[in-house]
């Protein structure tokens, strides 16, 4: 099956018809896109719960009353 795809010059034709790769190369862009999406989402959840995190420790820490 690959062996056909190594031969262009002979079979201009068979050549342009040979899909082995490209399935592979749908699957590494379908992966990279999917891999981006959930990076991005994992950014955009944890910068809101570190933000609140943060606001309600920073509270916290001004109602804190200091003891002698």
């Amino acid at each position: 099956m690959a062996f056909r795809c190594l031969k262009p010059f002979l079979n201009v034709k068979r050549f342009r018809d040979c899909e082995d790769g490209a399935v592979t190369v749908d699957w590494v862009v379908l992966t990279a896109c999917t891999v981006g999406l959930a990076i991005w989402l994992f950014t955009v959840i944890t910068e809101d719960h570190f933000r609140e995190a943060a606001v309600s420790i920073n509270e916290d820490i001004q109602e804190a009353t200091v003891r002698d």
